[in-house]
């Protein structure tokens, strides 16, 4: 037929995704990733409790990951969400300006604290007030992986995001024999971190990435990469989640 443009049976080229370590989840819009992560961290919670009995999460405060944590709050998907046997601990922190900003757990507190169920000893702000933080802090997460058996004393999923540059690997601190052995440091500006090292022995590590910021920091040029794309997990998943903004049309 004259005027006809196109073939209805055409498909849309796939997205082409940064190349980048471990298995990569990409879906349209970002709304649509969050549910993806939601569902990950939901399946992978009730597995671990019922294998060891609770479920160790280590989330980042960036403000890009807000969304998920609303949602796994509120989605009616994932009410049952194990929260009373669920432990979350801080992937960074550090001094703010402010009371109100010195911890970047207090709004995961606030999300999270107030109506999921979950005791108030099972919440793990970093001490980042003492003089030693991260000594203590690492005191902290030994003593409470030390009830699991040998082998799995380890962090179940770490939740990280893209636009968080400084939360893992910024100093290549894996790579230090000194540090190798360490769960958390402390790095110049009271900032308190989990090394790459004990991030990369944890069984689950979700990273999102999403929007144009996203897509500069996983591809910029020079050889440059992403502190996280240097992540190498010793015995768990390594799951990237993207939306098509991160990705390009072939």
């Amino acid at each position: 037929m004259s005027g006809e443009s196109g073939n209805p049976y055409d498909l849309s080229p796939e997205p082409v995704a940064p190349e980048l370590p471990g298995e990569t989840i990409i879906r349209p819009a970002v709304e649509d990733v969050f549910d993806a992560m939601c569902a990950d961290i939901y399946i992978h919670s009730l597995n671990c409790t019922r294998s060891f009995g609770d479920f160790h999460l280590a989330l980042s405060g960036d403000p890009s990951l807000t969304p998920l944590y609303m949602q796994l709050m509120v989605d009616p998907k994932f009410r049952d969400l194990p929260w009373k046997r669920t432990h979350v601990w801080m992937v960074e922190d550090a001094h703010g300006d402010d009371a109100s900003e010195r911890r970047r757990f207090h709004e995961i507190e606030e999300i999270l604290g107030e109506h999921s169920g979950i005791p108030k000893s099972n919440l793990h702000p970093t001490p980042i007030d003492d003089r030693d933080a991260h000594l203590a802090y690492e005191r902290e997460l030994r003593e409470a992986l030390s009830w699991r058996e040998k082998g799995h004393d380890r962090l179940d999923c770490v939740v990280l995001s893209v636009t968080d540059e400084g939360a893992v690997g910024a100093n290549g601190d894996a790579r230090q024999e000194s540090q190798l052995t360490q769960l958390i440091v402390h790095e110049a500006g009271s900032a308190v971190r989990m090394t790459e090292s004990f991030v990369n022995a944890s069984r689950m590590i979700a990273v999102l990435a999403s929007g144009e910021t996203a897509r500069l920091r996983l591809t910029s040029g020079g050889g440059a990469t992403h502190p996280a794309q240097s992540l190498a997990p010793l015995a768990g998943a390594l799951r990237w989640y993207l939306d098509h903004s991160v990705c390009r049309t072939p």
